[in-house]
């Protein structure tokens, strides 16, 4: 399990690239793109060198779950972790006392690999993604 990307919902990704690319260098590695299955619009952006990717998320319609984030002010979301088995990692956290708030479903953003989503005991949102095969 490693850390691929961190989360941030923000109310237009449009808005936002200017920010991240002035005052973190920033630049985008995803172009904005719609995650219909997640009802969000999601862009990925890195520093020249990391391996960590920052994720703006941005509500697709009023009925998105980043739009509940978004009425809470958005900002920092959620952790993404690389697993090797998305279905053994799910049973790892879950044992530890994580709840699962959103089932295995194939992301456009990641060719349609399984993730999950699960809030732990730490307070934490958790994606989980498989890796490539």
């Amino acid at each position: 399990m490693y850390l691929h990307h961190i989360g941030v919902v923000v109310r237009s990704i449009d808005e936002q690239l200017d920010y991240y690319r002035e005052n973190f260098g920033l630049k985008p590695v995803l172009a904005k793109i719609l995650d219909p299955l997640q009802d969000v619009y999601v862009a990925f952006l890195q520093n020249e060198g990391s391996t960590v990717l920052l994720e703006l998320v941005e509500p697709a319609s009023q009925a998105s779950p980043a739009a509940q984030a978004m009425q809470r002010g958005g900002g920092l979301n959620h952790l993404c972790y690389t697993v090797h088995s998305i279905e053994q990692s799910i049973h790892h956290l879950l044992e530890r006392g994580a709840i699962l708030v959103r089932p295995m479903t194939p992301a456009v953003a990641f060719d349609g690999r399984q993730i999950a989503f699960l809030y732990t005991k730490a307070h934490e949102l958790i994606e989980l993604v498989e890796e490539k095969i």
